[in-house]
């Protein structure tokens, strides 16, 4: 059964399978391109994506910084003078009150004062064998604790 039929019957065989083959090979490529086009897109569209996420995500660290920056400027006082910072002293009906580090405060209670420098006063205790030194309006040197700076 090695004759002619035979052979073209093989011969058809072969092709129909190379046709098959080649079919597959033009799905699998055509399959491939598709794939590669969509991963493209994808890809585009998460850049895009991740784009904007990171754009709102810097907006927001923006808005966070102002609000902490203008938090921090509103700690910062500013006396319009120069002066020395004092502790307040409250007198509530004849009593003296003195506010303390971590003490809970109403809403307008002062909690320090700043005299100026302008307007120091000393009241100073000097030695009897010293007063010989000292003459009405002259000029003198105070030195203390909180006056550091100050001249």
């Amino acid at each position: 059964m090695m004759g002619p039929q035979y052979e073209e019957k093989t011969k058809l065989q072969d092709n129909h399978h190379q046709y098959h083959d080649f079919q597959q090979a033009q799905t699998q490529q055509q399959d491939l391109l598709t794939a590669r086009e969509e991963r493209r897109v994808i890809e585009a569209r998460g850049e895009g994506e991740e784009s904007r996420i990171a754009e709102m995500e810097l907006m927001n660290a923006q808005v966070r910084y102002q609000v902490l920056k203008t938090q921090s400027e509103k700690r910062i006082l500013k006396a319009p003078f120069t002066g020395l910072v004092v502790r307040s002293v409250t007198i509530d009906g004849g009593k003296t009150a003195i506010p303390l580090p971590g003490e809970v405060v109403s809403q307008g209670t002062p909690l320090m004062t700043i005299i100026g420098l302008d307007r120091i006063q000393v009241l100073a205790q000097v030695d009897e064998a010293d007063l010989h030194l000292l003459r009405e309006g002259m000029q003198v040197q105070v030195t203390g604790d909180g006056l550091q700076g100050c001249s």
